[in-house]
């Protein structure tokens, strides 16, 4: 091999390791804010296309995983059937990491959508991201509003990958991806910053040849699809040997499938970050004979999540508030319970009920906090000059930012018409209810 050969490959190499090395270092540098580490694959030719994803979520600071505390849990959902052919995969921010009720958000969305086997037929597949495009982008701003306050000046913006795969009416592979990016912005009437998110949406495109595709940690799988990753792994010198014989437009899909699990198999062994068993997809271009394959221990609650309404920078001394309050209802679908979200408000001398309400950023001067028992979620409120009514015959909760609220003991915990977080039951139509609070 010529010298100029020998130094490029070299130096080729010592890129790759240098880029695993790095992406090790970014699972141990200290990031208290997200739970992220995946690995999607997607694998198109002319014979249709395989999709894929590892089941592994990680954080820098343990969470809940089943009934121990971890830094990692293998049973998160990121491969999800749209229609008979079609799916989609998901990599990036998705949840929080704080034991929240929104941990699952946005799973719920997509489950909501298209059910737990995807939606019955094909007429609307090539509008499938459309019927989710923002409805995932509200709930994104719900889970990033869990790690306020913001400092525009030290902003580590989050992201999130949509890739979406499904054969056409002419047996065709067609790919489309949405990637959403957090930004901040200043919300009325407080001014405080609150997180949203851009939409990149690349449109669909088809696909005339083999192509690969990874995100999420892709380093060892891009390296793979170079055909520069050092392996011992049948599938993965197969892989090889096509690439080499210009092969990969015709390679069958049993042997995508394959060399899919391999990726993440060996993406597993160098990056801790990727792992639990494989979420895989295979779809024919001739639509028979479709395969789709999760893990019997994802969550099954998902599609239960409640909706959320979203309420910005309240200033409120009575009702009704003043600031942003954001949701969405599908007429199309009955609706469950919705939660509520307040987030970096000023709330005085009200009453408040806490009942399986979230509630971050916000601050409260002389309210009456109300408590029957449920659960409410609160994260960096700061409480002064408060009371908190609690029935005689339930325990206290313990709850950190109620911690200065003078105890009230009461027979009956009621809520007067004015109550902010009371459950106000509106029907919007047969098997729609919706629950606004003020």
């Amino acid at each position: 091999m010529p010298l100029s050969r020998m130094v490029g490959v070299s130096l080729l190499w010592m890129h790759l390791v240098l880029t695993v090395a790095q992406a090790k270092q970014q699972e141990t540098e200290p990031n208290p804010v997200s739970a992220s580490g995946t690995l999607n694959i997607l694998l198109a030719n002319k014979n249709g296309f395989v999709i894929a994803a590892d089941s592994r979520m990680s954080s820098e600071r343990n969470f809940l995983c089943g009934q121990a505390m971890q830094s990692h849990c293998d049973n998160s959902q990121k491969l999800f059937r749209a229609t008979p052919n079609s799916a989609l995969v998901i990599a990036g921010f998705a949840v929080d990491g704080q034991n929240s009720p929104l941990n699952l958000a946005i799973a719920s969305v997509l489950l909501k959508q298209f059910g737990p086997h995807g939606m019955d037929n094909d007429d609307q597949a090539q509008f499938v991201l459309d019927r989710i495009k923002y409805k995932l982008s509200q709930a994104l701003r719900n889970v990033s509003a869990l790690h306020y306050p913001f400092d525009p000046q030290h902003f580590d913006p989050q992201q999130l990958k949509i890739t979406f795969a499904r054969i056409d009416g002419n047996s065709k592979p067609v790919l489309r991806q949405l990637i959403y990016t957090e930004t901040l912005k200043p919300s009325a009437p407080l001014q405080v910053y609150v997180p949203d998110f851009d939409i990149s949406d690349s449109g669909e495109v088809p696909v005339p040849k083999f192509r690969p595709y990874a995100a999420g940690l892709p380093y060892v799988a891009q390296a793979i699809f170079d055909g520069f990753w050092d392996s011992k792994d049948p599938e993965i010198l197969n892989y090889y040997e096509k690439k080499k014989r210009d092969q990969l437009d015709s390679m069958p899909l049993t042997e995508m499938r394959r060399l899919a699990a391999a990726i993440l198999h060996e993406t597993e062994r160098f990056i801790s970050k990727v792992g639990g068993k494989d979420q895989i997809g295979v779809f024919p271009a001739e639509r028979a004979g479709v395969e789709f394959s999760l893990p019997k221990n994802l969550p099954a609650n998902a599609d239960s999540i409640p909706s959320v309404l979203s309420s910005v920078g309240l200033d409120c001394s009575g009702t009704p508030c003043n600031g942003t309050i954001s949701f969405s209802v599908d007429l199309t679908q009955p609706q469950g319970p919705y939660k509520t979200f307040y987030l970096a408000g000023h709330l005085r001398n009200i009453p408040i009920a806490l009942e399986d309400n979230i509630f971050v950023g916000n601050n409260f001067d002389g309210v009456t906090f109300k408590w029957r028992g449920g659960k409410p979620f609160m994260l960096h409120n700061t409480a002064t000059h408060c009371t908190l009514e609690v029935p005689q015959a339930i325990p206290l909760p313990n709850i950190p930012d109620l911690r200065a609220c003078q105890i009230v003991r009461k027979e009956v915990v009621g809520y007067p018409l004015d109550t902010v977080g009371a459950r106000r039951d509106w029907s919007a139509g047969p098997g729609i209810l919706i629950q606004p609070r003020p």
